[in-house]
């Protein structure tokens, strides 16, 4: 079973996808981790209101929905990387701005959608299944959408639509789990500050051949059953602020924190 964040993983990092993989990467929570996931909290239940009632919750109710979550959890956070004054503010403006200008247009059909599917098979025998986690599916032929809530403006967009392994995943998982009969475009949602910034990808048929051969390189990888995986240093992810695998890896030469 792969899911689609360790393959996004992989692509960053091979070892930090295998320490992940085996548990030596440690768990650490930040402030931005945490600013996005009370972000997703409120939306989820805005979203699902709408579903279940037919009605949104109203906006108050959403940024509350997103506060509370941050209330109930933000003691669980170990790098801050924000003021809480600040990380509160951006929380209540994307939450705020997501139900005013983002929200209106939607017309959701499912909300975090778990999805386990079938993608290949090695050769050894071994079927490769795909796992993940969707923000939102829509009725056809809306978008799929996902929230994410950086710290600044997303750049290299043209990166996103040439090759998004989340995109081509959830893409996929989508078209076989409900059959459409046709590829829907998936929708970055960035929420930054404030302010949104969108990001459409239109992927299909050749882009679900290439997630395969990904997976079953990543699988054939897998079964090797090697000790060490290929390491990437050039980005900047390769760091003790931004990679759990730091002290296991790297951070064995450099130190826990030479930056």
């Amino acid at each position: 079973m792969l899911r689609q964040s360790w393959l996004g993983q992989l692509a960053m990092c091979p070892e930090r996808a295998r320490q992940d993989m085996v548990g030596l990467s440690e768990r650490t929570e930040t402030s931005n981790t945490m600013i996005g996931t009370a972000v997703h909290y409120g939306i989820e239940q805005c979203l699902n209101e709408m579903m279940m009632a037919g009605e949104p919750l109203n906006e108050l109710d959403s940024v509350n929905s997103s506060m509370g979550y941050w209330d109930e959890h933000s003691h669980e956070i170990d790098n801050w990387n924000h003021t809480r004054e600040n990380a509160e503010q951006i929380i209540e403006a994307n939450t705020r701005v997501w139900w005013n200008e983002v929200m209106p247009d939607m017309r959701p059909i499912a909300v975090e959608e778990q999805f386990e599917v079938p993608l290949t098979t090695l050769e050894s025998g071994t079927e490769v299944w795909l796992t993940g986690t969707i923000d939102c599916v829509q009725e056809f032929p809306y978008a799929i959408t996902d929230w994410k809530n950086p710290g600044g403006k997303p750049r290299d967009e043209w990166l996103m639509k040439r090759w998004s392994v989340q995109a081509a995943a959830y893409t996929y998982a989508v078209n076989e789990l409900y059959k459409f009969g046709e590829p829907l475009p998936f929708e970055f949602v960035h929420l930054v500050k404030g302010k949104v910034h969108r990001t459409t990808v239109n992927f299909g048929p050749a882009e679900w051949e290439s997630l395969v051969a990904l997976a079953r390189s990543a699988g054939t990888l897998i079964e090797a059953n090697l000790s060490t995986w290929p390491l990437n240093m050039a980005g900047w992810w390769c760091s003790p602020k931004w990679c759990g695998a730091w002290k296991t890896c790297r951070g064995q030469y450099a130190g826990q924190d030479p930056f």
